[in-house]
């Protein structure tokens, strides 16, 4: 994995507890316990980790932010104390197991804030708790594992410039962190010349990194949606036209001011498949890398099915892909990460929990001829049981 560049896995962490997990895995499974287990073997392998905290007992997104059910009845004063102590104790976990996290998402797609309705966010006036949580989180952070330890803020204000600008004048005013985290589908968010727009202006205006940290494209078009994402993209929903979308967005990022910083994209669910006995993947299975009967599409044939060195010439976008979790990889050439981060899904649900696929996709750019050489994939790679 080293040799291809790989160099961290995200790790999402929900703080649910094991008989939650037991009872439904796909909603409540990723655990401390699970967590550092796998953490463990990441570092076992030289790797680095991204911490993804949900502060819920289940998934986290803009719609749902809800609290742990043992923080349910606590004052505020006592919620801000919690999440603190629970921030800082997590990770004191991660220290004890000789795995610390090189970045940590404190949240996920708090854009309309989190531990709701505490600390929701509407307007100015709700801004003062959402901070007080923050910067409690954020301090947990600073005091077990310091500066070394880059701190992600998660926004869903992709295409929206004038909430990005008001939200994060704020974040950047209160909070200590380092990277702007953003989510982007074209489906919710709308066409890429205002995710173009925002993320030169986030660029411009704010001295930080920047990562898309979840995007997705379609392969085929969904029968029930009334909107052609050709009409957004001017891309196909097709195996090409996920190709187009990516490198299009890569495009974006690579051309951003800013060059001393990173630069980060995401790509959602790549490992989804459709499955006739769990059907609550919300449509990602025709987002994914794989059509319906499993098969690799030709965005995945196109990252990692070679086994002898290629060689491609200056200026065109290369890709390379390995399984086994998710990864980072790091780019040649230039000072920009592209990166796929997914944390890990049940393919086995409603069976057993310890039945996983996962998947990265890298993109990266090289120069000329350039060799890159492109690793076997077998079923022990993409298949982890615990």
């Amino acid at each position: 994995m080293k040799d291809n560049h790989i160099e961290l896995i995200r790790l999402r962490l929900f703080t649910a507890n094991e008989q939650q997990a037991k009872t439904d895995p796909y909603n409540y499974g990723h655990t401390l316990n699970l967590a550092l287990k796998l953490a463990r073997r990441i570092k076992a392998q030289g790797l680095q980790i991204m911490l993804d905290f949900h502060y819920s007992d289940t998934w986290a997104d803009p719609g749902h932010q809800s609290k742990p059910n043992t923080w349910a009845n606590l004052t505020f004063d006592q919620l801000v104390a919690t999440l603190h102590d629970y921030t800082r104790e997590s990770l004191r976990a991660f220290v004890e197991a000789k795995s610390i996290p090189e970045y940590v998402q404190i949240g996920n797609e708090i854009t309309h804030g989190m531990l709701w309705p505490d600390g929701r966010l509407n307007n100015d006036s709700d801004w003062p708790r959402l901070a007080a949580l923050l910067q409690a989180a954020s301090r947990a952070v600073r005091e077990v594992v310091g500066q070394k330890t880059k701190i992600i803020i998660h926004s869903t204000a992709s295409t929206r410039w004038a909430h990005a600008q008001w939200y994060f004048n704020k974040v950047i005013a209160d909070i200590d962190f380092d990277i702007i985290g953003l989510s982007y589908y074209p489906f919710w968010h709308g066409k890429l010349d205002a995710l173009h727009f925002c993320l030169e202006q986030l660029s411009r205006h704010y001295d930080k990194s920047i990562f898309i940290v979840e995007t997705a494209y379609p392969w085929d078009t969904d029968p029930s949606s009334k909107q052609s994402m050709k009409n957004v993209t001017g891309f196909e929903e097709s195996p090409e036209g996920q190709m187009l979308y990516i490198t299009s967005i890569a495009d974006m990022l690579r051309d951003l001011p800013g060059k001393k910083r990173e630069f980060g994209l995401v790509w959602w669910a790549a490992e989804y498949v459709t499955l006739k006995s769990f059907t609550n993947l919300a449509g990602f299975d025709k987002n994914s890398f794989f059509n319906s009967n499993g098969t690799a599409l030709p965005i995945l044939r196109t990252f990692g099915q070679l086994s002898n060195p290629v060689t491609i010439n200056d200026g065109i976008w290369g890709h390379a892909y390995c399984w086994s979790f998710v990864y980072i990889l790091t780019l040649t050439g230039i000072l920009l990460h592209f990166f796929i981060l997914r944390s890990i899904i049940c393919f086995g649900y409603p069976l057993q929990f310890n039945t996983f696929l996962m998947c990265c996709i890298a993109l990266f750019k090289i120069s000329s001829d350039e060799q890159i050489r492109h690793a076997r994939v077998t079923n022990e790679d993409i298949k982890s049981n615990f």
